[in-house]
């Protein structure tokens, strides 16, 4: 029963195209993480860099830290500035990273390669924390308890990031091998570039069979008082 169970929540929920684009969104996005896995240290320990690997190591155990305190704060802007704002400025963030690494030569400036490699990973974080409630979102848009589809949402998202990595370590490689490391990264900023487009068209009323995205649920409040009227408000 549970797997029937699961296997309805994923059809309702994935056969809704909104709800499969900020999947796939999302894994195109941790696809760059995974890129860097492969990449990275080969290309910091060339020339002009000339980075010894403990020192690459430093740097990605910094960016890691880094990442952790973005999506602290990412977590509580989501309610603030709207969850497919937030996205959106998670892949511009992305794209300005790898356009840094395509397009500005590190023999005048190589410390741009490491401001693009730590916006890259925030501007990531910050994406993929907005992605789980921006599904909430969907699903209450077209008339769905989320409730009953929490295992869906938890399986999508997680599915994006795994299958992120492993794309991104898995070609990569491959990518760099046959256009180099900028080459690679100049095809991955056009892809991120055009994103936040194919991500924000369709939620258009147009695509969305005359619907309005629906309103974020509230901020997670200390007040349970408070927190019920919100909640009282919001349904009537």
């Amino acid at each position: 029963m549970t797997q029937v169970a699961s296997r309805s929540s994923l059809t309702t929920l994935y056969c809704i195209p909104q709800a499969s684009l900020v999947v796939v969104a999302c894994g195109m996005s941790i696809f760059t993480l995974g890129f860097f896995e492969p990449t990275l240290l080969p290309y910091l320990t060339e020339y002009p860099f000339i980075m010894s690997t403990g020192q690459v190591g430093l740097l990605m155990t910094g960016t890691s830290i880094m990442m952790g305190i973005t999506a602290a704060v990412a977590g509580p802007a989501q309610y603030v500035c709207g969850q497919l704002v937030q996205m959106v400025f998670g892949m511009v963030m992305v794209a300005s990273a790898m356009a840094l690494f395509a397009f500005k030569s590190p023999d005048a400036y190589p410390q741009f390669t490491v401001v693009a490699y730590v916006m890259a990973c925030g501007g990531v974080m910050i994406l993929f924390v907005a992605a789980t409630e921006l599904l909430v979102r969907v699903l209450r848009t077209f008339e769905i308890n989320p409730n009953e589809h929490a295992e869906a949402l938890s399986a999508g998202v997680s599915l994006s990031f795994t299958a992120g990595l492993v794309g991104g370590s898995l070609f990569g490689g491959l990518m760099v091998d046959q256009l180099q490391f900028r080459g690679a990264t100049k095809v991955l900023f056009f892809i991120m570039a055009a994103l936040p487009f194919v991500t924000v068209i369709p939620f258009h009323p147009v695509f969305m069979q005359g619907k309005t995205l629906a309103k974020s649920s509230p901020a997670p409040s200390k007040n349970k008082k408070g927190k019920g009227k919100e909640a009282d408000e919001e349904e009537g």
